[in-house]
């Protein structure tokens, strides 16, 4: 039986797929059969797909884009280990992901745990995501990182899983109803779970991004007001500690070329 099951949502994710696939097979301190593969095809995966199989071991096929909430569900559900870890479909796992992983849960006292992010191939977007990087410290967290997370299968399926009408904030309304469900289990921030991954690469996608959230947070602060309750108090006992992006990661020219971009793209007038 494994030990961890990867769930990997893809939607027209490209050779990145491919690239997540590998490396959370290519795994230290662990055999082969000790780790369960499932890919959950949202769509836009043709090309791709004959590529991964041999690489599976389960393959969902959703008859629509679902959502990564749903999917991600969906997956758990297919699941045979105790511990599912769910992963971004262009995210680059760490050689180590999977026994940090299984070390970090082996307390009954852990219900979930998510793990730092660093970039690919854009250290400044990605430096930008307060969320991504919170040091090199474990910390109480509230699940801010969904694609880069490992959970308690049981307690996962228990609680419903993630919120399938929510797209972005589902890991805090996770985090929410494990909280509600299971008050003595905690949720927990692991650096060692390391995994490089992208935020954006453009300052109009950036931009974009930030407006989309902005609105997410208020919807979210006017509907569930028992979860922005939990957000704001976890705030004020956790001050924000993730590092600064450090100046030599960030090429002046580079910098730039990025704002010509953004100029460039905004509409005349």
């Amino acid at each position: 039986m494994p030990r961890l099951s990867f769930v990997v949502v893809g939607f027209s994710t490209g050779p990145e797929l491919l690239a997540c696939l590998h490396r959370c097979l290519r795994q230290t301190g662990l055999q082969r059969e000790e780790l369960e593969l499932i890919l959950v095809d949202n769509g836009g995966l043709e090309p791709w797909l004959e590529a991964c199989r041999p690489l599976l071991d389960a393959e969902v096929t959703m008859h629509r884009n679902a959502g990564p909430s749903a999917a991600r569900n969906e997956g758990a559900r297919l699941a045979s280990a105790p511990l599912v870890a769910f992963i971004d479909d262009d995210g680059w796992v760490a050689e180590d992901w999977a026994m940090a992983a299984i070390d970090a849960m082996a307390a009954s006292s852990i219900a979930a745990c998510r793990g730092k992010v660093v970039f690919k191939h854009h250290p400044l977007f990605t430096g930008l995501a307060n969320s991504y990087d919170l040091g090199a410290t474990e910390c109480d967290d509230l699940l801010s990182l969904e694609g880069n997370l490992v959970v308690d299968r049981q307690a996962f399926l228990e609680v419903g899983g993630f919120d399938p009408e929510l797209f972005g904030g589902e890991g805090l309304d996770l985090a929410f109803k494990l909280r509600t469900r299971f008050p003595d289990r905690a949720l927990r921030y692991v650096p060692a779970l390391l995994m490089q991954h992208d935020y954006c690469d453009s300052w109009s996608k950036f931009y974009r991004k930030s407006r989309r959230y902005s609105r997410r947070d208020r919807a979210r602060a006017a509907v569930r007001p028992e979860v922005q309750a939990m957000l704001l108090a976890h705030r004020a006992a956790n001050p924000l500690r993730r590092p600064a992006l450090p100046w030599y990661q960030v090429p002046p020219v580079w910098l730039l070329e990025q704002l010509r971009r953004l100029i460039r793209s905004l509409p005349d007038g």
